[in-house]
C-alpha cells in the first residue's frame, strides 16, 4: 500500500517546517482536500461516498492559486455524473430533520435533507441511511425510535478509481479519516479566527457552535483541527468493499440501484498489486478495522467469522476498538492521542463506576500500559490531546454530561499513576507519565477581516477576549512512531461498541520503520507526529526526537502550561502555533482530578455534571 497521512484539511506551502525520514528523503505535507477534489476530477469510473454529513455546497478548494477553487462537490460530482462516472453517496438521515422537509436543518445541522433534494433530479445517487433496527427484531416502536435517533452513521470515506502505478489499467484509491465534506471542516494549521472571514472562509461556511448567536459579520469562526489519510493499494479495496456491503445492506434492498463492477478487464488484479506496491520504497502495511453490526452491513461469508461477534442475534464487528486495545498493549516507549472525546472503562472509575455503560478498554489499558512501566523501571509517556470541551455550548446538559464522564475516566488514569509511583517510591509526578492537553488560540485585531463591530452578547465577549478553542475532531492513535490508526471513531463507547455508531479506521506501519526496545523509528509516521506538534506547539525541538523521555514530557506540560497562560491571561497576545494547552484540571497529590473553576468566556463548569434526564447511551 501507498498511504499519506493529512493533518486539517489543507497545509499550504511552508506553512509547517520540513521533517526529514531516517533515510535522508524529506516527508511531503499533505493537502488532503486537494487531493481529494483532484482524486474525484480524474475518476472515470465510479465515486463512492460515506459522511455523518455531506453538503454539497462545501468548496474542497479554497486557495485561488490552485485549480478548482471555489468549485463545490454539488457542482463538481454532477459534472462527473454526466460524464458517466457513476456517484453514489450516503449520508446518515438525522430524524431530526425529518423526511421530506428540504428546510429542516435538523438537530446536528446535516444537511441530509437538503443534499439529497439538491441530486434528485441529476445523475448523482444520493440516498439517507439511518440507523435501523434489523428487519426480524421485534423491539417496539420507542426503541427503534432510539436507535434511530440516538446513533449515527459516523464513517467518513471517499472512494473512486484512479490509474495504477503498475499498469495501464485501474486502481483503486480511498480516503479514510475524522474530516466531513461539509461546512466548518475547511482549516488550516494556522487556525484563524477572524483573518480568513469572507475569504477561505465564507459566510456559507461560517461555524460556530460553541457560542450562540454569533454572527459572520462578527466573527469569530470556530477552528476545527482533524486528521485523515489516503490509502492506495489492497487495503483500499477493503474500504470499497465496506461502501458495497453498506449499499447492499441499505440501499439496494430496498431502492433497488447497483453499485459499479470491478473487473478484470479495468482493474489491476489484487495480488499483483500488492506485491508490486510492497517493493516500492517506504511502501506500507495496512489493516482495515470497524465498528458495524449486521443491521447495517452486509457481511458476505459471515466475514471470516472469527472477527465477528454476536449480540442478539446480530452479528458485530468491533474491530478498531480491538485494535487500539492491542496496539497499547504492545507500546514500547510512547502513545500519542488525539480524539474528540475521551470516555470509557467506566467499570474501573473510582467513584461512580458503572459496569455496563461505557466499558471499552482503552482507557484502562493505557493506565495499565503506564503503570507496569513505572514498576519495571522504564520510561514511557501517554501524551493525550482532546478538546476543551465538546462541540456545542459548554453549559449544555449533555456536553456538562461528557465533561463529568471525561473526568471519571482521567481520573482514574492520574489514581492508578500515582500509586504506581508511590508504591516504588519514585519523586516523579502524575504529569511526567501522562500529558492532558486540549487546543487553543489566540489573535490581535490586526488583520481581522470582521464586516461590522459585534453585536451579540457573545460577540462582544469574544471580541473583547480575542481567544476560542480550536476543536478537535481527530480520531488518531500513534504507537512508537511506528504505527498509527486514523479514522472516525471517537474514544467512547458510542464508537467502540460496534452496535450503536457506524465507524471505521485504518491501521498503517511501514516495515522499512519499525520500533525496538532501544529506540524509535524516523519514518512517515514519526514526521507525521512531530508535523502535529509543530502545528500545536511552533518550532520543532531536537527533544521530539526522543518523546519518551522524561525531558521531552516536561517540556510538553511546560510548554503547554505557559501557552494556557497566554490563552488566560489579561493580554491579549498572537498565540501563532502555540496552540496546545494544559488542560484545566488540577490534579491532588493521591492523583485525584478537579476540574479549574469555569470554562474562560463562558458560565460553564469544567468538571460537568450528570444529567437526571438524558439516556446515560446518548452521552457515552
Amino acid at each position: 500500500n501507498i498511504c499519506q497521512l493529512y493533518n486539517d484539511a489543507h497545509v499550504k506551502d511552508g506553512q509547517l517546517p520540513e521533517f526529514i525520514r531516517g533515510d535522508g528523503t524529506p516527508y511531503k505535507h499533505g493537502q488532503c482536500w486537494v487531493d481529494i477534489y483532484n482524486a474525484i476530477l480524474n475518476a472515470e469510473h465510479f465515486i463512492y461516498m460515506c459522511g455523518w454529513s455531506v453538503w454539497h455546497k462545501t468548496a474542497l478548494v479554497r486557495d485561488p492559486d490552485i485549480e478548482g477553487s471555489m468549485v463545490t462537490i454539488g457542482q463538481l460530482l454532477v459534472a462527473r455524473a454526466n460524464k458517466g462516472v457513476k456517484v453514489c453517496i450516503m449520508v446518515w438521515d438525522e430524524l431530526m430533520s425529518g423526511d421530506g422537509n428540504y428546510n429542516a436543518t435538523g438537530l446536528m445541522c446535516t444537511h441530509d435533507e437538503e443534499v439529497v433534494q439538491y441530486f434528485k433530479n441529476t445523475k448523482v445517487e444520493c440516498m439517507k441511511v439511518g440507523r435501523d433496527v434489523g428487519e426480524n427484531e421485534s423491539v417496539g416502536y420507542f426503541n427503534a425510535m432510539s436507535v434511530k435517533g440516538n446513533f449515527t452513521h459516523h464513517q467518513k470515506s471517499v472512494i473512486c478509481d484512479a490509474p495504477s502505478l503498475m499498469s495501464d489499467k485501474k486502481h483503486i484509491i480511498s480516503f479514510v479519516g475524522g474530516l466531513d465534506l461539509t461546512d466548518g471542516r475547511y482549516d488550516t494549521p494556522s487556525h484563524d479566527l477572524w483573518r480568513t472571514l469572507g475569504k477561505e472562509h465564507p459566510v456559507i461556511d461560517f461555524h460556530q457552535c460553541c457560542f450562540a448567536g454569533v454572527e459572520f459579520s462578527e466573527g469569530p469562526r470556530q477552528p476545527w483541527h482533524d486528521i485523515h489519510s489516503r490509502i492506495e493499494g489492497i487495503a483500499a479495496y477493503d474500504v470499497y468493499c465496506n461502501f458495497e456491503d453498506r449499499w447492499k445492506r441499505q440501499c439496494e434492498d430496498k431502492w433497488g440501484r447497483n453499485l459499479f463492477s470491478l473487473t478484470d478487464k479495468l482493474f489491476d488484479n489484487r495480488e499483483a498489486e500488492a506485491k508490486h506496491l510492497a517493493g516500492l520504497p517506504a511502501s506500507w502495511n495496512c489493516q482495515y478495522f470497524r465498528s458495524i453490526d449486521s443491521r447495517s452491513c452486509f457481511f458476505p461469508n459471515k466475514e471470516a467469522e472469527d472477527r465477528l461477534s454476536s449480540k442478539k442475534g446480530r452479528d458485530v464487528d468491533f474491530s478498531i476498538a480491538k485494535a487500539y486495545v492491542h496496539n497499547i498493549r504492545r507500546a514500547k516507549h510512547f502513545i500519542y492521542m488525539e480524539n474528540q472525546y475521551f470516555l470509557g472503562s467506566s467499570q474501573f472509575w473510582p467513584k461512580d463506576a458503572r459496569s455496563n455503560m461505557a466499558p471499552h478498554l482503552i482507557p484502562i489499558e493505557i493506565a495499565l500500559k503506564v503503570c507496569a512501566k513505572i514498576k519495571a523501571g522504564e520510561r514511557f509517556v501517554a501524551y493525550l490531546t482532546i478538546p476543551m470541551h465538546p462541540e456545542g455550548i459548554p453549559a449544555d446538559a449533555a456536553v456538562q454530561e461528557i465533561l463529568y464522564w471525561q473526568l471519571r475516566t482521567v481520573e482514574m488514569i492520574y489514581m492508578r499513576v500515582q500509586e504506581a509511583l508511590t508504591e516504588v517510591g519514585s519523586a516523579d509526578s502524575p504529569t511526567d507519565w501522562v500529558v492532558l492537553t486540549c487546543l487553543g488560540t489566540r489573535e490581535t485585531k490586526e488583520g481581522s477581516l470582521a464586516t461590522g463591530p459585534p453585536t451579540t452578547v457573545n460577540g462582544k465577549i469574544l471580541d473583547a477576549s480575542r481567544r476560542h478553542v480550536i476543536y478537535v475532531h481527530s480520531k488518531m492513535l500513534i504507537i512508537d512512531d511506528e504505527y498509527a490508526i486514523v479514522g472516525s471513531a471517537n474514544i467512547n463507547e458510542r464508537s467502540m461498541a460496534g452496535i450503536r455508531d457506524s465507524e471505521m479506521a485504518m491501521g498503517m506501519y511501514q516495515p522499512e520503520y519499525l520500533a525496538t526496545k532501544d529506540k524509535i523509528p524516523h519514518g512517515d509516521v514519526s514526521c507525521f507526529r512531530k508535523a502535529l506538534w509543530a502545528e500545536h506547539m511552533g518550532e520543532k525541538k531536537p527533544l521530539w526526537n526522543d518523546p519518551a523521555s522524561i525531558e521531552c514530557a516536561r517540556l510538553v506540560y511546560k510548554t503547554a502550561k505557559k501557552n494556557w497562560e497566554d490563552y488566560t491571561g489579561e493580554e491579549v497576545v498572537e498565540m501563532n502555533h502555540q496552540h496546545m494547552l494544559l488542560y484545566p484540571y488540577h490534579i491532588s497529590s493521591n492523583g485525584q482530578v478537579q476540574g479549574a473553576g469555569k470554562f474562560p468566556d463562558t458560565e460553564a463548569y469544567i468538571q460537568g455534571c450528570k444529567s437526571a434526564m438524558l439516556p446515560d447511551n446518548l452521552t457515552s
